[in-house]
């Protein structure tokens, strides 16, 4: 592609993307108050306590089988105290996106509830493999990413839909994957896209270089293990069946080298019976996002 041709494109779909709406202001003050250096919990409890919609997930979410004892926690500082920043920042973030993208009766060429459970798969996966990294990944942070990994995808079906719904088609008669497809037509894919609007909207370079980077995981990369982290649990859905479009193609990468890489040496049956146990329980993270 002639580097004209690419520039034109390029803009084409930033001028595109400019109608995708920003985070809710409240949620971008929260994150920005999460991710400072000299925040501690009362900086967040008081924060939380000023928004009573954020607050009752918060407080939701503690109470829930998944992460601690239901009906426990009635305050919101031990909540906060109960899951820790990383995870407030994870449902803030995860359930204020799932509002800005929800289906609206628009034309879609995407599944929005197939989406929606790729993406809570994909985060428990990163979770349960973070665990076994022994320090290496933080779990919350990878939850997060496995839960935004795709967002480039749903603001091309949202920014794009008839043009979309185009490429979705032709990666399926073609046999090229969806990355391809989107590369040639747009000038980049929904990675880099994802990559994109995650900085427009604010997020740390930690969180969002592992999105921008997991469809072709570049090892010499400060973010390394993060990277594989995702790139791996989103394979191991894909793998389980779990698509965006209907006879996607999608390359695997093999697990038992990725597993070496990040130093994890627990058994892949192991490893799959934990992701199993982790789903069971995961049901209140989508009822959560809905609500």
């Amino acid at each position: 592609m002639a580097e004209a041709e690419l520039k034109a494109k390029y803009r084409y779909v930033l001028d595109g993307i400019s109608q995708i709406p920003s985070l809710p202001a409240v949620v971008s003050r929260l994150l920005s108050i999460l991710n400072h250096p000299r925040t501690g919990a009362d900086d967040v409890v008081h924060f939380l306590e000023m928004d009573v919609g954020i607050a009752s997930k918060v407080l939701r979410l503690a109470n829930s089988a998944y992460y601690g004892v239901p009906g426990g926690i009635t305050s919101i500082q031990r909540a906060v105290i109960q899951l820790g920043f990383s995870t407030v920042s994870s449902v803030v973030i995860s359930s204020s996106v799932y509002n800005l993208f929800k289906a609206t009766g628009t034309q879609h060429s995407m599944n929005r509830v197939a989406f929606w459970r790729h993406s809570i798969e994909t985060a428990i996966y990163c979770r349960v493999l973070a665990q076994q990294t022994t320090g290496r990944v933080d779990p919350e942070v990878a939850f997060t990413q496995g839960m935004l990994h795709d967002i480039g995808a749903l603001v091309f079906d949202t920014a794009f839909p008839k043009e979309y719904a185009t490429l979705v088609d032709t990666a399926r008669k073609t046999g090229a994957t969806l990355e391809e497809v989107e590369r040639e037509h747009f000038g980049m894919d929904h990675s880099q896209i994802g990559g994109r609007i995650l900085e427009r909207w604010g997020l740390p370079e930690f969180l969002r270089t592992p999105i921008q980077l997991h469809q072709s995981p570049i090892i010499d990369n400060k973010y390394r293990d993060y990277v594989l982290v995702l790139a791996l649990a989103n394979d191991i859905s894909h793998s389980k069946g779990l698509l965006l479009f209907p006879q996607q193609r999608h390359h695997a990468r093999e697990l038992q080298p990725t597993l070496e890489l990040l130093g994890i040496t627990t058994h892949p049956d192991v490893l799959s019976q934990l992701f199993e146990e982790e789903l069971k329980r995961a049901k209140v993270i989508l009822n959560l996002l809905r609500s």
